[in-house]
């Protein structure tokens, strides 16, 4: 992505060709989404994982709590 954002500013200062632009503007739309999808994917992950430490938490203080 990065890549494709230089290109367009060398493109902006050395004149360019509307059909470039469009092209390279795709590029980069089609990977922040590919990026979005990736980022929501991760969020769920670490969703899940912060779940299990609550229930492990939950568990554990309810143990300590028990044995008091």
């Amino acid at each position: 992505m990065e890549k494709a954002i230089m290109e367009v500013k060398e493109k902006f200062k050395s004149g360019y060709e509307e059909e470039e632009i469009k092209r390279i503007k795709d590029v980069i739309l089609e990977k922040s989404i590919a990026l979005k999808a990736g980022l929501e994917k991760f969020e769920s992950q670490v969703d899940q994982v912060f779940e299990e430490v609550l229930k492990g938490r939950n568990k554990l203080l309810q143990i300590v709590g028990q044995s008091w």
